[in-house]
């Protein structure tokens, strides 16, 4: 089981290292992003598709959920899970 739960983690990891990076390689490379933007009329759509992804990752991730069978163990149900978090976390990234 911890092997299993071991993918999952390295998954995470490299989904979060990889986002991390690209921001931190692909945004302007200066000071400036420590500063937190203002937020006017042309600028909403940039806060509403974050928003919107979180929202609709958590729906299809719970739907998914749906599809595990409660009388099986937690090793049989892993793999649901595990489709369920990778379709979560490539929505949000």
């Amino acid at each position: 089981m911890k092997e299993k739960i071991k993918t999952i983690q390295i998954i995470h990891l490299a989904v979060c290292a990889g986002v991390s990076l690209a921001y931190f390689f692909i945004a302007e490379p200066s000071a400036q992003y420590l500063k937190i933007p203002t937020i006017d009329a042309t600028s909403v759509v940039y806060l509403i598709i974050p928003v919107l992804a979180i929202v609709m990752g958590n729906f299809i991730f719970k739907s998914q959920l749906k599809q595990a069978n409660p009388q099986l163990t937690p090793e049989e149900n892993l793999p649901v899970y595990q489709t369920a978090s990778i379709v979560r976390w490539a929505i949000l990234e």
